[in-house]
């Protein structure tokens, strides 16, 4: 499987909304694909303390709910107690073009990944695609 982080795939163009975060579900693979950094999540809280959830980062929503991308962000507004986020509903074809759109978004953010997380990161894959 090819991963494309140079094109953002089918979710551009997608209009942000706010969402109930109660509405929001973490669920496998994508919840697994990348650790969320203690460091990076004080941070983002310590942000959210101050500033809200910022809506020029919207998290990335299936329209069933399930969360794609923005763990750490969910994570920082539930412990701060914002009740409604901005985020994009997406309706991927199936699950490895979703998948493929989680691994892109992280990896255009991410500036490092260590083996173990890339080892991780094929593991999930693999179990989550036929």
């Amino acid at each position: 499987m090819s991963i494309n982080t140079h094109n953002k795939l089918e979710t551009s163009g997608l209009q942000p909304e706010l969402v109930n975060i109660d509405s929001i579900q973490q669920a496998s693979p994508f919840k697994d694909l990348f650790k969320i950094q203690p460091a990076v999540l004080e941070s983002i809280t310590e942000d959210m303390k101050i500033n809200g959830f910022d809506p020029a980062f919207p998290v990335l929503i299936l329209r069933d709910g399930t969360l794609l991308d923005g763990h750490t962000r969910c994570m920082a507004a539930e412990n701060v107690g914002i009740k409604q986020i901005w985020g994009v509903r997406y309706n991927p074809e199936n699950t490895e073009l979703a998948l493929r759109v989680a691994i892109a978004s992280q990896l255009d953010r991410r500036r490092s990944l260590t083996d173990s997380d890339v080892f991780r990161l094929i593991t999930e894959l693999d179990k989550a695609l036929p």
